[in-house]
């Protein structure tokens, strides 16, 4: 899986979830190392996407997504900046 395919997955894996989500679940859901979802998920939010994490218990997107319009193109995942 393209790196920007399973980017875009593991935030709609974390739309989907009402609860937090640890790392090692996504990183099982996807069979990748917890390494890589640490690095995913740390390039997600430098790109703006509102996910909060907190040690022991997880990671969760802070509202919903559907307001965030983002594109993949050549292999990267574009959002727009936030207001």
């Amino acid at each position: 899986m393209r790196r920007a395919d399973r980017l875009m997955k593991i935030t709609h894996f974390l739309r989907s979830r009402r609860r937090a989500v640890t790392a090692q679940q996504i990183a099982d859901e996807f069979d990748i190392s917890v390494r890589t979802v640490y690095r995913d998920v740390q390039d997600l939010m430098d790109a703006h996407v509102p996910i909060t994490g907190e040690a022991g218990v997880g990671c969760r997107l802070t509202f919903e997504v559907q307001h965030i319009v983002g594109c993949v193109c050549d292999g990267t995942v574009l959002w727009p900046a936030q207001p």
